[in-house]
Parts: structure tokens; sequence; C-alpha cells
């Protein structure tokens, strides 16, 4: 399976007892990490005497107990899953009132922040408070496309894990916007102001979910590109892209504009 070794190292720690109380979930496969933070947080709730202490076996064999079936529902009230994007001060506020209490049904509280790349300024300070004061027995779990997407202050308190995706892009792209893809790339890499400016034209993105969902696309790309031949550009190319989306959840400007930015930047 793949991101095996994640399950594994998460499991190591539950058995070592040196459990960190927050976690950076780093890497582009956005489905494992919310998929593994998700089975994580039901196996942490249930307690390790119900789930017989091994989460790696919890989680390849499954479970279908009340806290799973509940966390599956998403009605369990000792989880919370921020998926704001961005993340507002109002959620920030709201969470630290609930984690300011005692657990309702567990004997801890567990967090999940799925764009932790879009806390910014006030939302921002108000987390570092979760991170920095933990009360009781709380687990908070960030998402994250990399370290670097999230301020160095929220980053320097907690442990990174870091996830590599797997999925072959032919499976998930139809052939033709796959070549489309490649080919902006390529322009994007080496091309001109021009071919540049002509590549972000071509889209009319209407809101940062779409600019989101395209930049993965490219990074996924990217990735493949850069272990197949340690292509120098395309590692640059991911950089500017990774520095492109984590301004998205702050930044004012239109989801075009930022988009054209990536262009500027890369020349």
């Amino acid at each position: 399976m793949h991101n095996q070794n994640k399950i594994s190292f998460l499991s190591s720690l539950v058995s070592s007892g040196n459990m960190p109380h927050a976690m950076l979930f780093s890497g582009t496969d956005r489905k494992a990490k919310m998929g593994i933070s998700l089975g994580f947080a039901k196996f942490m709730l249930g307690g390790t005497e119900m789930h017989e202490g091994d989460f790696e076996e919890f989680f390849e064999t499954g479970c279908e107990c009340g806290v799973c079936m509940s966390v599956d529902k998403g009605i369990h009230p000792d989880l919370t899953v921020l998926p704001d994007y961005p993340v507002s001060i109002g959620s920030v506020r709201d969470l630290k009132k609930k984690f300011a209490m005692s657990p309702f049904a567990s004997y801890m509280k567990v967090c999940v922040v799925e764009f932790a790349e879009t806390l910014r300024k006030e939302s921002a300070n108000a987390f570092l408070k979760l991170l920095e004061e933990p009360k009781g027995n709380a687990l908070l779990i960030l998402i994250a496309p990399s370290r670097s997407s999230i301020l160095p202050t929220i980053f320097s308190r907690v442990s990174e894990i870091r996830f590599f995706s797997s999925i072959n892009m032919s499976d998930l792209i139809p052939e033709d916007e796959l070549e489309r893809c490649n080919q902006e790339i390529e322009v994007l890499e080496r091309g001109e102001i021009q071919e540049k400016f002509a590549v972000a034209r071509r889209y009319d993105l209407k809101n940062k979910n779409e600019l989101a969902s395209l930049l993965d696309v490219w990074l996924m790309r990217l990735r493949d590109k850069f272990y197949k031949d340690d292509s120098a550009n395309a590692a640059a190319l991911a950089k500017r892209i990774f520095k492109i989306k984590s301004i998205t959840g702050w930044s004012n400007a239109s989801p075009q504009l930022l988009l054209e930015k990536l262009v500027l930047d890369s020349e």
C-alpha cells in the first residue's frame, strides 16, 4: 500500500507514548492525507484499548464501531474538521472555545485543518495559541502542500509527516488534457514571455478553488518529471507554484491575476 510507511510511523508514535500534540501532513497527495488523518482521528478518539493499540492493523482492516461510524457521518462531538478555504478567524475562535472544554464522548479532542496553508494574519495568530497552549488531551492535524506553504511560526510547533502521490495522472485526466498540461509545463519552464502569458489567458478562473485545482495538476506533472530526469527547471517551477498556492488564502487578488503573477515570476 502506498504511504504504508507513514501509517507504520503513526502506529509507532502511538506505541511509544511520544505522540506530538500537533502534526503537519505535507505533500501533494491530498486524498491520502485526508484519508489517513481521518483514520487516525477514529483510532485516537476510540482509544487504543478499543482498537487494540495497533493503528497499522486498524487502518488496514477497518472498523465499524460507533466511534468510527460517527466520524464517517461527521457527527462525532470531539472531532472538528476545518474545511475553510481560507481558514477564517471565526472558525479558529470557535475551535478554541471547543478545545477549552472537556471532551464529550472520548478521552481527547481532535482537529483536522484541511487547508492549513491558508492560515494567515488573525487566523494564524489565534491558531498559534492552540499550538502553544494545548489544553488537556488534544491532537491537531494540519494538512498543507509543503512545509514552506505554512507560516514559519506554525511550522516550528508541529511535527511533519511528508506524503507523496502515487497516482497515475493518466487515470485522472483525459489524454488530450494531459497532453495540453505537458505542453503548458514546457512553456512555463522554457517559453518566451508572450507564450507564458498565452498559457495564463487560456483560463478564466472564477474562484481560488479552481486555481488550486489547476496548480495541483501542474505540481503532479512536475513531480513526475522531476523524478524522471531530476530537472532543475521543474524543481524551480514547482517552487514558484507552491509560493502562489501559499498566498491564495489571504491575498485579495483575483485567481486570474495570481496565475499571471506565476507567469511573471517564471521570468
